[in-house]
């Protein structure tokens, strides 16, 4: 089964975010759940929620981790979610950190939920002169 979806912007855009739901730990689909901003990274090896999200949604961790950045190395808490793509796909059970992300971003989807899929941008306005990709 292929199922996709597309995100528009009016021009170069800084980054890749979509609108996503959010739920506690369930196998099945829920009524209804969060809707929170997300942003798109290749960069990041896992997904991460804030500490906002975490209390909104009443989360318990189950472990923590030592986690490294660019810059840093802290010790972070792992949540379980389910999220509902914006193409409708539910995925259950997902383990992810927990850290403090800048406002407005409520997930910052990693490369665990990326590789799931196929993830292609265009840039419809051409690429810089001298640049081959």
């Amino acid at each position: 089964m292929y199922s996709a979806f597309e995100k528009e912007y009016p021009g170069r855009a800084p980054d890749i975010n979509t609108e996503i739901e959010v739920f506690p730990v369930s196998s099945s689909i829920p009524d209804a759940g969060t809707n929170v901003y997300a942003i798109w990274d290749t960069g990041a090896n896992q997904t991460v929620i804030t500490h906002r999200l975490m209390t909104k949604l009443n989360l318990i961790p189950i472990e923590s981790e030592t986690v490294f950045g660019i810059n840093s190395k802290q010790t972070v808490d792992i949540v379980v979610i389910s999220l509902k793509l914006p193409n409708g796909l539910f995925i259950p059970d997902i383990r992810v950190f927990v850290c403090e992300i800048p406002v407005p971003i409520d997930i910052l989807i990693g490369m665990d939920i990326i590789q799931l899929g196929d993830l292609h941008i265009a840039n419809t306005e051409g690429v810089l002169p001298g640049l081959v990709l």
